[in-house]
């Protein structure tokens, strides 16, 4: 904090370095997850890390890379908002809601195994060790619990801060309360930052040794943060645990799409999540395409998903998701399966697998939750005549 002739400054920084988010990474990077891809996730972590792809399954993987991005989303809220408040209460608060979603998403993982799940359970639980290891080696710190520090070493020029904090303030009305804002440093590589939307900088290492890229950025944050709401966190965060609870479908009985020579495209289930919902796609009937059943015959179309050699019935498929959102249309953009893991358009879009991965099936995960509503399903796919076709159900 910073002081003149001992008044109180008329802003406050909150600087740390957070175990929960470097524990996100590690899993994303060390399991070799592939969650849908969105520009404002960081970059892989910067130091070298075990391969552990081998402790999870297809299953376990798939769900992972579905519940990874949520994941990701509560964690960071609540660490831009942990530095925030000023309470111990407050702060407890918070740090038993990022440990209650973690412990959400490990648990998701594990009920999620197609194997025995004391066996899930104990590969989870080695993965969770080896990120403390991995942290506290480039740390510098012994804790058995890292969640639990109380100080990080950050890589930050305070004169600048200072600096930047005078410049900020020259351009305002006098304020009657005091300005925080927040860095969260992560070990990621290059030079990346991002502001979060209550004023708190998160940015990678290089980034805050660079004086020209900082000045700007932090120049945001401080200005996001005087005109952000106070934010004053409740004295308990209650996440809803929904890890082995699969929610009954949201449609009454399947939509058809379009036909696929004899056979027929179907939307067979709609499931609703707190954070996003599942969208269920199979080719219906036994006539398939002579073309569809040579790949159904091939061991090929049940490699994993992303697997070099993996071929796939549904190659060409386009598909599209929208919903109306406080009268803005919001869309997915186009999916083409076999695609995996896509982030363009305005919602996240990620296909993924359900045991026993049989090949006449799509499953895709979209996020976030639409309003209560009506939702559309745009098809287009032009190797069996299915042009601008849609479905559309209710979101209850």
């Amino acid at each position: 904090m910073h002081y003149e002739d001992q008044a109180p400054p008329p802003w406050r920084l909150a600087a740390d370095r957070p175990w929960y988010p470097h524990l996100a990474l590690f899993i994303r990077d060390a399991c070799r997850l592939e969650p849908p891809q969105w520009e404002l996730y960081p970059p892989n972590l910067e130091s070298e890390l075990p391969d552990l792809r081998g402790l999870l399954d297809e299953s376990m993987r798939s769900t992972a890379n579905r519940q990874w991005s949520s994941w990701w989303g509560k964690i960071i809220d609540f660490s831009a908002r942990l530095g925030l408040v000023l309470e111990p209460q407050e702060s407890a608060a918070i740090v038993q809601a990022m440990a209650q979603a973690t412990d959400q998403f490990l648990a998701r993982v594990t009920s999620s195994a197609t194997e025995a799940s004391s066996e899930a359970a104990e590969s989870m639980r080695l993965i969770t060790m080896e990120a403390k290891i991995w942290f506290h080696r480039i740390s510098g710190d012994v804790s058995d619990r890292p969640e639990n520090r109380s100080s990080h070493p950050i890589v930050v020029d305070w004169n600048l801060v200072s600096s930047i904090a005078s410049d900020v303030l020259q351009r305002l009305n006098p304020l009657s309360q005091t300005i925080t804002v927040g860095i969260i440093q992560l070990d990621v590589v290059g030079s990346w930052a991002e502001v979060h939307d209550a004023g708190v900088l998160l940015g990678s290492k290089d980034f805050f040794q660079n004086e020209d890229k900082v000045r700007p950025i932090l120049t945001e944050a401080f200005l996001r943060a005087a005109t952000s709401p106070i934010f004053h966190a409740p004295t308990s965060l209650n996440i809803p645990n929904t890890k082995a609870v699969k929610p009954k479908s949201q449609l009454g009985s399947p939509l058809a799409i379009g036909p696929v020579g004899t056979a027929t495209l179907v939307l067979k289930e709609v499931l609703k999540f707190e954070d996003g919902f599942e969208l269920h796609l199979r080719l219906e009937g036994d006539a398939l395409p002579s073309e569809m059943n040579e790949i159904i015959d091939d061991s090929r179309s049940r490699l994993a998903p992303n697997q070099e050699g993996r071929i796939d019935i549904f190659d060409g498929l386009q598909l599209e998701a929208q919903f109306h959102d406080g009268g803005n249309e919001r869309t997915s953009g186009t999916i083409e399966t076999p695609r995996f893991n896509d982030g363009r358009g305005d919602l996240i879009s990620n296909r993924f697998f359900r045991p026993p991965n049989d090949p006449r099936d799509i499953w895709l995960w979209i996020s976030p939750l639409p309003p209560l509503g009506e939702v559309r399903l745009n098809a287009v796919w032009p190797n069996y005549g299915i042009t601008n076709a849609s479905v559309s159900f209710n979101v209850r």
